[in-house]
């Protein structure tokens, strides 16, 4: 098994940690302007979207009232498969608007059910950012509405996205070549 350390050497930085928060700034700004309720319900999505989350809601000019949901379909595999959910979104959405934060926009696989799921509870309004929009070669179902940096159909790891496990605390975006 190759070693977290001999993959990080071998990778590249694609977005240093101030391009990160330079685009981060720019989502907040645009959902700030999107977003008019007084009131948002974020929830973010674990484990990947706490890094973006927690520099983004100090952003956002809402009362916020914030959980965390747990929705995946890669657990330590970089393959996805079928959505399994950990922890659901919590019935106290209902009536409100929501903000599901995430990290990556893959397929869009994930994040379609998470939607359905709070529209299900009855969420007013569901609106969703990632900080990554990761550019397959395949129509996806879902594009992002809030988003700022595209990554190449690639392995990326680094500020919350990890490599099998290791890597989320990364400051900066790193893609294996």
């Amino acid at each position: 098994m190759e070693s977290f350390q001999s993959v990080l050497k071998a990778s590249l930085i694609l977005y240093s940690n101030q391009e990160i928060h330079s685009a981060i700034k720019n989502i907040a700004e645009d959902i700030n302007q999107d977003i008019q309720d007084e009131n948002l319900y974020v929830l973010t999505v674990m484990n990947g979207g706490f890094f973006f989350s927690s520099h983004l809601t100090p952003l956002l000019k809402h009362n916020i009232y914030h959980d965390y949901i747990h929705a995946t379909r890669y657990g330590k595999e970089t393959q996805g498969c079928k959505v399994h959910w950990v922890k659901e979104p919590d019935e106290a959405i209902k009536g409100h608007n929501v903000l599901i934060i995430d990290d990556i926009l893959d397929e869009g696989v994930t994040l379609l059910e998470i939607i359905s799921k709070c529209k299900k509870i009855g969420a007013k309004n569901v609106f969703y950012a990632v900080l990554f929009n990761k550019l397959i070669d395949k129509k996806k179902d879902i594009l992002p509405n809030h988003h700022s940096l595209n990554v190449p159909n690639k392995f990326v790891f680094g500020f919350g996205l990890d490599y099998k496990g290791f890597g989320r605390s990364l400051l900066d975006l790193h893609v294996i070549n």
